[in-house]
């Protein structure tokens, strides 16, 4: 997986790996402010979760 904020940096990465059969189908760009907020996401509904007490301690 490759990230990064700049479009143009991802697709410099993006272009030599299509011509590689066995990493071209493989390699996943994100955006790193998608990082950034699915991160979050995920945080807030780990700590909703534990806040309810939904997963036994020691789990």
């Amino acid at each position: 997986m490759v990230t990064s904020s700049d479009a143009a940096r991802r697709e410099k990465i993006r272009k030599p790996a299509k011509e590689v059969p066995s990493l071209g189908a493989k390699l996943k760009c994100w955006d790193y402010e998608k990082v950034l907020v699915t991160h979050d996401a995920l945080e807030m509904v780990n700590e909703t979760i534990n806040s309810l007490g939904l997963v036994p301690q020691g789990f």
